[in-house]
């Protein structure tokens, strides 16, 4: 929904650089290292610089709610 509203009020240019700073982000389940990129799974992430940021997420290899590392891979 969020990404909607933005892409409506933001230049094409914007919120290229929206999506990209975002696939550079990625969730990464702690048990078995399943990882999908924030984009992917719906969120938006940009001009970010946190370290050690962690997230409760529903695994789908574990088939369990474990957290997440979210981490920045170039």
């Amino acid at each position: 929904m969020l990404r909607k509203i933005l892409q409506k009020i933001l230049s094409d240019n914007q919120f290229q650089k929206i999506k990209e700073s975002s696939k550079k982000w990625f969730s990464v389940c702690n048990k078995c290292g399943y990882s999908i990129s924030v984009w992917d799974s719906g969120g938006i992430r940009f001009k970010a610089a946190s370290k050690g940021k962690r997230v409760l997420g529903s695994c789908p290899d574990c088939k369990k709610i474990r957290i997440f590392k979210i981490v920045k891979k170039s």
